[in-house]
């Protein structure tokens, strides 16, 4: 129903759930999270998508700590990581921003 929002359903497989957060990279769960952090506020009329967003962005949010991945800023810190293990195997974030600098100091009229 949303695209990259990712629902988990109350009784879901944990291992096929397991791999799913695996396989997924730190941009992936970025995408994800404001995906369902969307979702979540769009179905507050309907109890049942609302739990199953709820779960995967509660999850999302558990699993990028995990990682030591900031999913408001999309900074990867592996310092702020609770489980080593995991901030090692996906280390991807946004980009810094590009900071454009002019020489040319003098002013331009403009129409």
């Amino acid at each position: 129903m949303f695209p990259d929002a990712w629902a988990i359903e109350k009784n879901a497989d944990q291992k096929a759930l397991s791999e799913r957060f695996n396989e997924a990279a730190n941009l992936d769960l970025y995408s994800a999270y404001r995906a369902n952090r969307d979702a979540v506020l769009l179905c507050e009329d309907d109890p049942a998508l609302l739990g199953d967003y709820s779960r995967g962005l509660h999850s999302i949010e558990a699993i990028a700590g995990l990682r030591g991945f900031d999913l408001e800023t999309g900074k990867h810190d592996a310092a702020k990581a609770k489980d080593p293990a995991l901030a090692t195997q996906h280390v991807d974030q946004l980009p810094d921003s590009t900071k454009v600098i002019r020489k040319d100091r003098q002013a331009v009229q403009t129409r």
